[in-house]
């Protein structure tokens, strides 16, 4: 949005009086993000501070950044849920009694019931 009434610049202390001109505001160059200000460049002899290229590669820069960011955490993440699915794995495998065992247990624990119920001994 254009802004043609000076109030931003006047409330920043970029607006100077030129005169019969009227307020004029100073070579600047301003980085909102939202409605924040990020960024406030100034020419004060210095026309690098408000140029075009600055403020492109200072924008590159914050996105490269945030992205490696996002990208990291993306990575963890990944990296976290993979081993909770491991361990919960290895836990599930502990779980899981020997199925000879289980048997051999079952038949055991048969064979000593009916040898209680029927007085007969049990060979083991």
């Amino acid at each position: 949005r254009l802004e043609v009434t000076g109030m931003i610049a006047a409330s920043m202390g970029l607006l100077v009086d030129k005169g019969d001109m009227g307020g004029r505001a100073i070579r600047s160059a301003v980085v909102f993000e939202d409605g924040v200000v990020q960024y406030v460049g100034v020419d004060a002899g210095q026309p690098e501070e408000s140029s075009a290229d600055t403020i492109v590669s200072m924008l590159k820069t914050k996105r490269e950044e945030a992205e490696a960011k996002a990208k990291a955490e993306a990575e963890a993440k990944a990296k976290a849920d993979a081993e909770a699915a491991a361990a919960a794995a290895a836990a599930a495998e502990m779980d899981e009694p020997d199925t000879k065992a289980v048997a051999i247990g079952v038949l055991t624990v048969a064979a000593a019931a009916a040898a209680y119920y029927q007085q007969i001994p049990v060979p083991m």
